[in-house]
């Protein structure tokens, strides 16, 4: 009895099929794991939709009107929702959340709360909710073993059962095609012995074929006139397989070459696109660091100041005291203290008084703020100017103040705001008296300093008779290390003004050239007043 080898036909399609049938059924299993992802995300995508759509507005109000009860409620019916794990919203340190993150990998979507308010619409929090993938990928394995099973089952059936046909109709045949050319004798005569299962020619089949074509091959064999031909048509076949094989080679080596240099020309731009990448990414640290000098400069000069006032305040406080122990003196001796005397203790005293208060404007002045905090900006303009005025009016330029009688709160870093304001006030100085010095012009300088709230907000004005600003460089002035003073100039104070505003305070700060000189305004937003401080 014949044994089944290893090499067989049903082995080998055996163990193919098998491998074939593992490959497709893991790709139908992925691709059908890939369409439903997609669809489990557009689902997730509908409840924020329905999040946006249909409880923002109902958010909106009850934030604006402080209802906890509805915005929890609210919160929790999102949280409620399938795959939705967390719901935020948050307001100048008012938080209120529901749920919690659970999956490790989320999708997060943040909305502006606003509300419409006497025809302005104001940014009243952000809502942020987090949705998890957990719920989702544990979907996405269950169908994917559920598909692998089902799929592994059907074509393993199918396959078992169109290779027992196989075997049956095709290798048992094939067997028996063998056996009888094995038992071929060509050691007599050959004639009409060269024929194997002739029955089997009858067959409207492949085998049937196979059987016919060995048969003819047996009688062209017998004639022995078969065998050269077969052979130059077989060397012919073989020259153009060979030719074509080179055709194709040489085209591969030619795309090959072609894709090359196209990789080329993407490397160059890619590398191109780094250099500038890391050039401007150098540009930006050094502003960055150029600012930080600044403000430690600032920190630094606040502690000399402090240093400089402890030194002072002792020998200050002396000589206020010593012109008290004159006066007492003179009348403990029982002589008679003139008005012109008494006028001097005074004087000495104010002016001991001014100096120590003038000291600790400075250092205040320079000491940088700690944290943000709700502030006058009234107070804080007016400890700019108690440092400015002296200077302005020295130059003899008129300082013109426009101050509301309501005091005017503002949140963010007083001391920085302070540098702001200063620095503006001195390059205002500046250009008036450098109009003067060159135009030689007899009108006299003019610096208005102007605080006006306005519908939630409020807008503080430097202007100046300066003559303005060049039309070609205004775009220019908040750039940094871009002055117009010379060696005199830094060219950081308007950039570093304009970082202070816009990143520090989340104000706008602009120029603009009005008659006869220029005007800068930074607009904040105004805050009630901090009662808890």
């Amino acid at each position: 009895m014949r044994t089944i080898r290893t090499e067989s036909l049903n082995y080998q399609l055996f163990w193919r099929y098998i491998f074939f049938s593992i490959v497709a059924v893991l790709i139908i299993s992925a691709v059908k794991v890939f369409l439903l992802y997609g669809t489990e995300l557009n689902e997730v995508e509908k409840r924020f939709a329905i999040v946006e759509d249909s409880l923002v507005p109902p958010l909106e109000r009850a934030l604006w009107v402080r209802n906890d009860e509805m915005l929890s409620a609210q919160l929790l019916g999102i949280t409620s929702m399938p795959d939705l794990e967390y719901a935020e919203i948050s307001e100048m340190g008012y938080v209120i959340s529901s749920g919690s993150v659970q999956s490790d990998e989320v999708i997060i979507r943040d909305y502006e709360l606003r509300y419409n308010y006497e025809g302005s619409e104001r940014i009243v929090g952000r809502l942020s909710v987090t949705a998890g993938l957990s719920g989702v990928y544990s979907r996405l394995w269950d169908s994917f073993y559920k598909s692998l099973i089902f799929d592994s089952a059907v074509i393993l059936s199918v396959g078992l059962f169109m290779l027992l046909m196989f075997s049956r109709m095709v290798t048992s045949r094939l067997h028996a095609v063998s056996s009888s050319l094995s038992q071929l004798d060509f050691t007599s005569e050959i004639e009409g012995r060269l024929r194997v299962c002739e029955e089997y020619e009858k067959l409207d089949n492949e085998l049937g074929e196979l059987v016919g074509s060995i048969n003819d091959l047996g009688r062209r064999l017998e004639r022995e006139l078969g065998l050269r031909h077969s052979t130059e048509k077989q060397l012919k076949l073989a020259n153009e397989q060979m030719e074509e094989k080179v055709l194709e080679r040489t085209d591969e080596i030619f795309k090959a070459q072609q894709k090359l240099v196209q990789l080329n020309e993407e490397l160059n731009t890619l590398n191109s696109e780094l250099e500038d990448r890391v050039a401007d990414e150098v540009k930006t640290r050094r502003e960055k660091e150029q600012l930080l000098i600044q403000q430690s400069r600032m920190a630094s000069m606040g502690e000399m100041i402090g240093v400089i006032g402890h030194q002072w305040k002792q020998p200050l406080n002396s000589i206020s005291l010593l012109a008290e122990m004159i006066e007492e003196e003179i009348s403990d001796c029982g002589a008679e203290i003139s008005e012109e005397v008494t006028r001097s203790a005074e004087i000495i005293t104010n002016q001991v008084q001014f100096m120590a208060k003038t000291l600790d404007h400075f250092r205040n002045f320079f000491k940088p703020s700690s944290q943000k905090t709700v502030f006058s900006l009234i107070k804080a303009t007016e400890d700019v100017l108690y440092i400015m005025a002296p200077i302005i009016e020295k130059e003899d330029v008129e300082l013109v103040r426009e101050f509301p009688e309501d005091d005017i709160f503002v949140y963010g870093y007083s001391n920085e705001l302070k540098q702001v304001i200063l620095n503006l006030l001195s390059n205002a100085r500046d250009a008036v008296v450098s109009s003067r010095k060159f135009k030689s012009s007899s009108e006299r300088g003019r610096l208005v300093l102007v605080i006006k709230p306005e519908n939630g907000s409020v807008e503080l004005f430097v202007q100046d008779n300066g003559g303005g600003i060049p039309d070609d460089i205004m775009p220019r002035i908040f750039e940094p290390y871009f002055t117009t003073k010379g060696e005199a100039g830094s060219g950081i104070g308007l950039f570093m003004s304009q970082v202070i505003i816009t990143e520090n305070m989340n104000g706008e700060i602009k120029a603009e050239n009005m008659d006869k000189g220029s005007r800068f305004s930074i607009r904040l937003r105004m805050e009630k007043r901090d009662t808890t401080a």
